[in-house]
Parts: structure tokens; C-alpha cells; sequence
């Protein structure tokens, strides 16, 4: 289950636009360098729903190495417990279902190339296996 952040979200009227690794909320546009692992030669924007009342939600992933990709390849990518928006009583105790990755973004490893690029191969829906 993750911090509920209300502090943060009390403070700012608009609805965050996504979610970090940890589940705690973001208000900028996704970018990969936003990603909360600034080692990360990887980084995913994911399209999740709670699994108690089937809201939406945005959520990065990030990763070295490859891990990332693969698990998009294999079918095993999961975030895990959605971000505790308050959206219902059962939600933040559940797991979320993975429905898509909408962006996916990789760079080389530091000393190559440190530009984030793009790639739209990865973009794709995930299986409903949660």
C-alpha cells in the first residue's frame, strides 16, 4: 500500500497528471528524465486501473539494462499496488491491472549517449494477467 501524499495533493487543486515509481504524484507533463531513478537507462509511462473501482491512472517505471524492455517483451511487466489516490476504500490495498505502456523511452548508458530517445515498438498493451 502506498502514502496517500496528502499533504502534497491538499496543497494543489489540479489532479496530478502522473505518478512516479514510489506512487507519489507528479504535475509536469511526463518526461523520462522525471523518472524518481536517476540512473535509469529505461523509463515507461503506464496507463493502470485500480482494481476496486476501475479508475485510471498514469505511473512511470524505470529500470538499467534492458529489464524494462524485457518485461514489456515476456508479458511479466506489473506495477503493483496502484497510488493511493483515495479512490475508493479497497483500491490502495489491491494490485492495479496493467493495461497499456503508452510511452517508452531508453538511453545509452552514461559516456555513449545520454539523450533519452523514444521508442514506439514498446508502446503496447499489456496482458490482463492480474
Amino acid at each position: 500500500m502506498n502514502n496517500e501524499y496528502r499533504d502534497i495533493r491538499d496543497r494543489i487543486p489540479e489532479p496530478p497528471k502522473w505518478w512516479d515509481e514510489c506512487a507519489v504524484p507528479r504535475y509536469c507533463d511526463f518526461a523520462p528524465q522525471h523518472a524518481a531513478f536517476i540512473y535509469a537507462t529505461e523509463a515507461a509511462l503506464l496507463l493502470i486501473e485500480c482494481q476496486g473501482c476501475g479508475r485510471q491512472f498514469h505511473v512511470c517505471m524505470s529500470a538499467r539494462g534492458g529489464a524494462l524492455a524485457a518485461a514489456i517483451r515476456n508479458g511479466t511487466l506489473h506495477y503493483g499496488d496502484p497510488p493511493n489516490a483515495e479512490c475508493c476504500i479497497a483500491g490502495p490495498t489491491m494490485n492495479c491491472i496493467d493495461l497499456r505502456v503508452v510511452e517508452f523511452w531508453r538511453r545509452e548508458p552514461a559516456g555513449v549517449k545520454f539523450d533519452w530517445e523514444r521508442d514506439g515498438a514498446l508502446e503496447v498493451e499489456l496482458p490482463r494477467r492480474w
